[in-house]
């Protein structure tokens, strides 16, 4: 899946929960990574998401986690 896909599949899920903006946008060699805004701020606490290059299932992305800053760390920022 491009990385199009996964904006449009990413917006959809944000304007579903909480009427959120892409903030972030990481790419990992099996899935796309992404965190949201609101009205331009951060919502710190709120849930980034993963999307499955292969399947598009999307998944929470939740930080503070040992195993997704390990992610984080070996992923490429795409946008942010």
């Amino acid at each position: 899946m491009d990385i199009n896909t996964a904006k449009d599949i990413a917006i959809s899920y944000f304007i579903e929960h909480g009427g959120l903006e892409i903030s972030k946008v990481y790419d990992t060699d099996t899935m796309w990574i992404f965190f949201g805004r609101k009205n331009g701020a951060i919502r710190y606490g709120s849930r980034g998401i993963s999307i499955d290059k292969e399947t598009k299932q999307i998944k929470p992305f939740v930080l503070p986690s040992d195993e997704n800053f390990a992610i984080l760390d070996s992923a490429t920022l795409i946008e942010g």
